[in-house]
């Protein structure tokens, strides 16, 4: 459909609004967007007969954009019934105020008084916000309280025909057309089965950078920092050849370097494996969930629906965590390849 990215979203949460028209949150949504065009005719015509069903603060909202709309058309009893439905719903601060506005625009100021004193007492920095608007921003009049996210959240986890399409894209984007049998979840859980064995009688050579396991590697000089093989060619007993020990040094070095050379690679490549790769576990799960969350975050605003009252802001939303998680986990990387650098540099 051509036009205006936020016309269409519009025009599309209207066709499914009319299709559900049991939805509250859906029809609350569509009447804000027409009431801030000024269209007061849909808006009207969408709020009436509301489900009796609904959420207590999906309800008062509704009943709060009701009252409002009839205000601002000029049928104050409307209204003023409108707004106590809300209050009935859920007593705030915002319906008090709404319901004193429309008993001052009644000329009831007995009404108005009392309950502009209870607004008050309840949220004294919101009604003082609102009274610095008077006789200054006419679209200030009357509050609109935002719908709570929870609600957002809440409807996030519910199964509808629209998470079942993107649930499908998602899964034909990451695994093919095809998707794999569930026996594959197997395989990483056998992977998993290795954190059981114990670990505590491995470590590397300090010198040649080798796995050492404590019960195989029982040479005579071996230590919990070198191995049985360094420990007999180094040794201070001048039983080995001192050119043999020239030679290993000159490859070991070669391979160190070699060795650190591609971890400072992976660590710039994908930060958090080159920590996993030497055995530092736990950074380098933490650095890959980072940079894996923030990558999902930054490719996720084509596939998730963020809330239609953001406009065009909702393209960006996702954008912020990913601002923020893949940086840091790209900092991690540097910092890595440069010690990873230092190292080789450091060798002898």
């Amino acid at each position: 459909m051509a036009g205006p990215p936020f016309v269409c979203v519009e025009m599309r949460l209207a066709s499914v609004a009319e299709a559900r028209r049991d939805d509250l949150l859906l029809r609350v949504v569509l009447a804000k967007t027409w009431l801030r065009s000024g269209d007061l005719e849909r808006a009207d015509a969408l709020l009436r007969e509301l489900p009796s069903v609904a959420e207590p603060a999906l309800l008062a909202r509704a009943e709060t954009l009701r009252g409002t709309v009839a205000v601002a058309r000029g049928d104050l009893e409307t209204g003023i019934a409108a707004f106590e439905v809300a209050r009935a719903a859920e007593e705030s601060a915002a319906v008090l105020y709404n319901l004193a506005q429309a008993h001052g625009r009644a000329v009831r100021l007995m009404e108005r008084s009392s309950l502009f004193e209870t607004a008050r007492v309840l949220d004294p920095d919101l009604v003082t916000k609102y009274t610095a608007f008077a006789g200054s921003n006419v679209h200030r009049y009357l509050i609109q309280d935002p719908i709570p996210l929870s609600i957002y959240v809440q409807r996030a986890f519910h199964a509808s025909a629209e998470s079942r399409a993107i649930v499908r894209t998602v899964r034909a984007w990451a695994f093919g057309p095809r998707t794999p049998g569930w026996v594959w979840l197997l395989l990483p859980a056998a992977g998993m089965t290795g954190l059981l064995f114990r670990r505590g009688t491995i470590w590397r050579c300090g010198r040649c950078s080798r796995a050492v396991c404590g019960h195989c590697d029982s040479s005579e000089g071996a230590t919990e920092t070198t191995c049985g093989r360094c420990a007999r060619l180094f040794s201070r007993d001048g039983r080995s050849d001192p050119r043999l020990r020239r030679q290993v040094l000159d490859l070991e070095k070669r391979q160190q370097r070699l060795t650190a050379a591609a971890l400072a690679g992976v660590a710039l490549a994908a930060p958090g494996v080159s920590r996993i790769l030497e055995g530092r576990m736990k950074g380098g799960a933490i650095a890959l969930v980072m940079l894996t969350l923030g990558w999902t975050f930054a490719l996720s605003p084509q596939v998730l629906v963020a809330p239609f009252e953001l406009g065009e802001l909702g393209d960006w939303l996702w954008l912020v965590p990913a601002a923020m998680l893949i940086p840091v986990a790209y900092l991690v990387g540097l910092l890595d390849a440069r010690g990873y650098l230092l190292r080789m540099r450091a060798r002898p």
